[in-house]
């Protein structure tokens, strides 16, 4: 087989072109393997670990749900079922006037 010497050309820049990006694949594969093996086998939880916290961030959505029903009572039992000790409430700024001084983080602490 015959190549013209633009073909050969062309086929050197591919090999140079595609070599750097084929080491640094390998290099990430072998990185992530490696990284994979240091992982612990063992579940990271341990319930007398004083260090360990567990968070729940809930969006309360002004205290309605889609159908536009109060669903603060099924907010604060969602909530009471997840045994977490941090809860942070998205979307619970009702206590202005236009919403009637409603105050949304009150009323789920006293639940």
């Amino acid at each position: 087989m015959l190549l013209v010497k633009s073909q050969l050309i062309d086929k050197r820049k591919r090999f140079f072109f595609i070599l750097p990006f084929g080491i640094a694949f390998l290099i990430a594969c072998i990185g992530t393997y490696s990284r994979f093996l240091a992982l612990p086998s063992t579940s990271l939880r341990k319930a007398e670990d004083p260090t360990y916290l567990t968070a729940a961030v809930w969006t309360v959505h002004f205290g309605y749900d889609n159908n536009a029903r109060p669903s603060l009572d099924r907010v604060a039992s969602v909530l009471a079922d997840t045994n977490a000790d941090v809860i942070n409430l998205l979307e619970r700024d009702t206590g202005k006037p236009f919403f009637r001084n409603n105050d949304l983080t009150s009323y789920l602490g006293e639940k």
